[in-house]
Order: C-alpha cells, then structure tokens, then sequence
C-alpha cells in the first residue's frame, strides 16, 4: 500500500524524494518508445520510464504518473499513468503543489 503514498511534486521538489514514489501531472512533451517527456506545471521537464504494458496511444496531452524517483531526477518504476485531459492550469497546480510545502502546511500535508 506505501507504493501508492505518494506526494504530488513538480520539477522544483523532485530531488528531495529520491527513491520514493512522487505523483506528477505534466503535459506530454514527447513519447518515444518507453520513455515520456513530461513538462511539470513549474515549467521544468522530467523524463519518465514507462513499463511494456504501459506503452500506448491513447494518452490524453496532459497525464498525472506515480513512480520513483531515480538519481539523475527520472522517474522509474511507473505504478499508474492517469489521463488528465487536454486542458489543466498548469500555473494554479504549481501554486497548490507549492502551497503544500509550506510550513505552516506540514501537518495537513
């Protein structure tokens, strides 16, 4: 069940999970094969390794993945890709994502 707790992060915060499961909506910059280009709602970019099975077509423009965190800032190890539609605020997602790393935060999030 740990695998499915999993912060909602962007680019900014990445580096503070490394080897733990985060969630990213992003909009998809580029799919190659098994690996995805997402753009995170703080304009950074973060390359996700999908599984076999994980490999289609049919991905809406913008999709929220869980999986870890590796070293170089990749994530690995997809648990789920959830489509997410083609229309999302990135800027209002960044300021709730920032939002729930504040301090006076902590104990909600």
């Amino acid at each position: 069940m740990e695998q499915y707790i999993a912060p909602r992060v962007n680019k900014k915060y990445l580096k503070n999970f490394f080897n733990k499961n985060v969630r990213i909506v992003g909009k998809i910059l580029k799919k190659d094969g098994n690996e995805l280009i997402l753009q995170t709602p703080d304009n950074g970019e973060i390359k996700c390794f999908l599984n076999e099975n994980q490999m289609v077509d049919s991905l809406d423009k913008y999709i929220e993945v869980l999986g870890r965190v590796n070293e170089d800032e990749t994530l690995s190890d997809i648990v789920y890709i959830q489509n997410g539609g083609n229309n999302i605020n990135m800027n209002e997602l960044n300021n709730l994502i920032n939002m729930t790393f504040l301090e006076e935060f902590e104990e909600i999030f």
